[in-house]
């Protein structure tokens, strides 16, 4: 699942455009972000998200965490599979 502080309607129109099947939430007011800090990390500041990738565990707890986007790269995407690398070995680690 992905989520983003775009309105409902836009992501809505966006996931159709792009022919997403990921399930894409709508957090206007940061209030999920806020609670596990993915604001925190990108390149526009606190006011909106930024490239983060978490793995929130059945009791809510983060269990992996990767932040894209930030200087000096300011990657704007990560293949899913360069992403699930990522995952592999944080958590073999």
């Amino acid at each position: 699942m992905s989520i983003t502080h775009d309105p409902a309607q836009q992501c809505a129109l966006k996931t159709t455009d792009m022919g997403l099947t990921t399930p894409v939430l709508s957090d206007p007011d940061l209030a999920a972000s806020h609670e596990y800090r993915t604001n925190m990390y990108g390149m526009m500041g606190t006011s909106t998200n930024g490239h983060s990738f978490i793995l929130v565990g059945p009791d809510g707890t983060i269990t992996w965490r990767a932040d894209y986007g930030g200087a000096p790269t300011y990657t704007t995407y990560v293949p899913i599979d360069q992403l699930l690398l990522d995952l592999k070995s944080d958590t073999e680690s």
